[in-house]
């Protein structure tokens, strides 16, 4: 018995913790370590500002290293609209990760 409730609890962690933190944009949601790479992509590369990456997201769109979830962004109307919303969620990304920011979610 007392080793069938470990396993329950066990199996509980696992599952909860491969969900992890969700960033939200209206209907959209991503993982919050995808946000955090197009992020770096955008701090990195050729869409330095914000203003950028909102003119001219076909950069990021264009960019392999670019996470899958957000392929049906770049087929969207606003792309860079989007983009720009997310990465700014992660101007301290330390509130995401402890669910201050009500984009957030997925943590306890």
């Amino acid at each position: 018995m007392r080793s069938a409730v470990v396993s329950v609890i066990l199996t509980s962690c696992l599952i909860w913790s491969t969900m992890g933190i969700r960033v939200r944009d209206g209907e959209l949601s991503f993982t919050l370590e995808s946000v955090k790479l197009l992020k770096e992509l955008t701090d990195g590369g050729d869409a330095a500002s914000p203003r950028l990456l909102k003119s001219d997201p076909a950069t990021a769109c264009a960019d392999p290293r670019l996470p899958v979830e957000f392929q049906s962004v770049c087929l969207d109307k606003s792309p860079g609209a989007v983009f720009t919303r997310l990465v700014n969620v992660l101007r301290d990304p330390d509130l995401c990760e402890i669910c201050v920011n009500v984009a957030c979610t997925g943590c306890l």
